[in-house]
């Protein structure tokens, strides 16, 4: 069996109310990685200090590098991933607790299974202090459902494509992904762990692990977001989340087009994202006039592109009632 190498790639930005004990659990591994590569994206905290003081008693080699300029998550963790040099890839918040076999865990699945390219996990919700919320992750979202859809390459694609169910925080996956996913996009109308999971599973396989392998810290200072899959019903037709996610889709299709192995003559996952972007070009081209939208709105949800690739009847009642931009 091949012995593989493991990276953590952390991202940080004004994290110094947390990021210290996220820190001390990845010391307390039972398989310590071979680095940890830290991006800070310009903290105006104590962040900075914090990472260093760390580096300097760490139980393995830690590189610190501060950004010349914000990049923002996404391209954050771009950083970080390309500056790091093991096998395997863990990326990490700033502000959860690890499981003390965390690392031990993912290097066992990947190292029993070579053709594995990405593992993501559940996880315990906890509040700012750490105590236990009585749910974990997948109460949140069909995590668990993802197990069965994932065993299944004809479904895989399209699930994760409709839902994202991957968090960065408990995801790794080989470096050799990189060659797809980087560089990130700027302008993403997700973030870094759809567009990674996303380019995963259409050019490897994809493994959910239903255990919970880090404390998922909830407080009024974290990042959240709204994914693209589960976006809430607009007053006006939104012309604008539209051409974001048409740009999304274009630059996925392109890193496809492109990836290694792939066959793109038999590939199920451009021809879904070819679709897909062919669907929302017919939403964003849409008349303006209510009256005047409901041939085009009717011929596509009786095609069920709604169906494939928004919310089915609710997205296209909202197309039809939706009011002018």
């Amino acid at each position: 069996m091949t012995k593989l190498s493991i990276s953590i790639a952390m991202c940080t930005y004004n994290g110094a109310a947390f990021v210290r004990e996220q820190l001390d659990s990845f010391a307390r591994q039972t398989r310590l990685p071979e680095e940890l590569i830290i991006c800070d994206d310009r903290s105006t905290d104590t962040t900075v200090d914090i990472v260093q003081g760390f580096a300097q008693s760490a139980p393995f080699p830690v590189r610190v590098e501060v950004n010349d300029e914000n990049l923002g998550v996404a391209r954050n963790f771009g950083k970080a991933t390309q500056l790091c040099t093991g096998d395997l890839i863990a990326l990490s918040d700033q502000d959860d607790i690890w499981r003390e076999d965390k690392l031990d865990v993912l290097v066992r699945a990947f190292e029993g299974d070579p053709a594995l390219t990405l593992v993501f996990t559940d996880a315990d919700l906890v509040d700012q202090d750490l105590r236990p919320m009585g749910k974990r992750l997948s109460d949140t979202g069909p995590v668990l459902d993802a197990g069965d859809r994932l065993s299944n390459e004809d479904e895989a694609f399209e699930f994760l494509m409709r839902r994202n169910v991957a968090t960065g925080a408990t995801m790794a996956f080989r470096a050799g992904l990189r060659g797809v996913i980087l560089p990130i996009p700027p302008d993403l109308l997700t973030y870094h762990d759809a567009w990674i999971v996303g380019l995963a599973v259409a050019t490897g396989k994809v493994r959910v692990l239903t255990e919970p392998l880090i404390q998922y810290r909830q407080h009024p200072g974290q990042h959240t977001w709204d994914f693209v899959y589960v976006h809430g019903a607009k007053r006006t037709l939104d012309r604008t989340y539209y051409r974001r996610h048409l740009a999304q889709l274009t630059a996925m299709r392109e890193r496809l087009l492109t990836a290694a192995g792939l066959d793109r003559s038999e590939s199920v996952e451009l021809a879904y994202v070819d679709g897909y972007i062919d669907h929302l070009q017919h939403r964003l081209s849409l008349p303006t006039g209510r009256l005047a939208r409901i041939k085009p709105v009717l011929t596509e949800l009786v095609s069920g592109k709604y169906s494939c690739y928004s919310n089915g009847l609710r997205s296209a009642a909202r197309d039809l009632i939706a009011g002018p931009e």
